[in-house]
């Protein structure tokens, strides 16, 4: 399309833009494996007194261990969609300047606009983005807290108290409820006893057709 394109320093310019593209790029997938980190945490004052108690964060660590083959898919569709995107842009980007003819001080050119994102713009996004999904991950675990806190005390209390009315009321009224059966059932039974024992018991004999027949003794 410019026939002198690579002769010019819009070769330089254009190819390191495409490398700073690429620098981004890399980064957005870069922030997204960063907020399925859990554990990792800015260092600071701030930071120290608002972040995730490490008990919440070993049941967060449990988790993620148990995600652990979802989450190195995810790593894997990952890298597979980058290195796709970074193809294309590079394909297009070839074929739009150049007609398709490759160079290859465009790829030393591309690589060095990544260097630059890398060392300069790259660590201010990665600086920022850690500390915002710090931030965004404390945020909505307090606000969970704040809210979940409340009911998990008042479910302690109300276990509490039915556990007191339990061993209070509930089980010694199921205990006399069953000693006072148990005395009612011992009761007709010595009363069925004595009354079997003053008309006599009840036996069966055998008759020589091999029938049984009622027989009350004393």
């Amino acid at each position: 399309m410019i026939g002198d394109f690579y002769g010019s320093y819009a070769s330089f310019i254009m190819s390191s833009l495409l490398g700073i593209f690429t620098g981004a790029i890399y980064d957005i997938f870069r922030i997204l494996r960063i907020a399925r980190t859990p554990h990792l945490a800015p260092q600071g004052k701030f930071y120290n007194a608002i972040k995730i108690p490490k008990r919440s964060l070993a049941r967060i660590q449990v988790l993620k261990n148990a995600l652990r083959i979802s989450s190195n898919i995810l790593v894997l569709l990952e890298d597979i969609i980058f290195w796709i995107i970074t193809l294309l842009s590079h394909i297009l980007f070839i074929y739009h300047v150049n007609d398709g003819e490759i160079r290859l001080y465009f790829f030393v050119f591309s690589l060095f606009g990544a260097m630059i994102y890398f060392f300069t713009a790259g660590k201010i996004v990665m600086y920022f983005s850690i500390r915002i999904i710090f931030l965004i991950r404390c945020l909505l675990y307090w606000s969970f807290y704040i809210i979940i806190y409340p009911i998990r005390q008042t479910l302690s209390v109300f276990i509490k108290f039915m556990r007191f009315i339990n061993n209070k009321a509930i089980q010694p009224a199921i205990t006399k409820i069953k000693s006072q059966n148990e005395l009612k059932y011992s009761e007709k039974r010595i009363a069925r006893i004595l009354a079997d024992s003053k008309s006599g018991f009840l036996i069966y004999r055998s008759t020589p057709n091999g029938k049984k027949e009622k027989k009350y003794t004393t």
